[in-house]
């Protein structure tokens, strides 16, 4: 318990103190892909792995497909004026709805990947916090 307490605040910490772009940008796939697969262990360890495996899914794919559809409608510029994909931050969103296994350290996950988005210049923090919240309302279905 120790080493992931230890592992999840290094990463947490690491979009706060890089020392570049690449690497904030590194530290948030990071983060998110932690949440996604400790979220997947929560579903795997479920009684019923089937049902927990479907609602994840259908949280993941919600969470994803109405991401790429805002995206599509909104069409703003990312801070670093590489594309018109900006709003919201699809990162923050699957993190902030693979966070339901624990509140606190998956919180904290979701919390790392919008610093690192944020910090890598790939997102504004208006971008970050729509992206973990509407994650967060996908995030309920249990």
């Amino acid at each position: 318990m120790k080493l992931l307490i230890t592992l999840l605040l290094l990463t947490i910490s690491t979009p706060v103190y890089a020392q570049d772009k690449r690497e904030a940008d590194w530290a948030s796939y990071l983060t998110v892909g932690l949440n996604v697969a400790f979220d997947s262990v929560h579903s795997y360890r479920a009684p019923n792995r089937k049902d927990a495996f479907t609602k994840q899914g259908i949280r993941l794919g919600a969470t994803i497909a109405s991401s790429e559809l805002i995206k599509l409608v909104v069409h703003k510029w990312r801070p670093d004026h590489s594309d018109r994909k900006s709003f919201w931050s699809e990162h923050s969103a699957i993190s902030g709805a693979s966070q339901g296994w624990n509140y606190y350290i998956g919180g904290s996950l979701t919390f790392g990947t919008m610093a690192g988005r944020v910090e890598a210049d790939r997102h504004y923090p208006l971008d970050v916090a729509v992206g973990a919240g509407v994650g967060t309302l996908f995030g309920l279905i249990r």
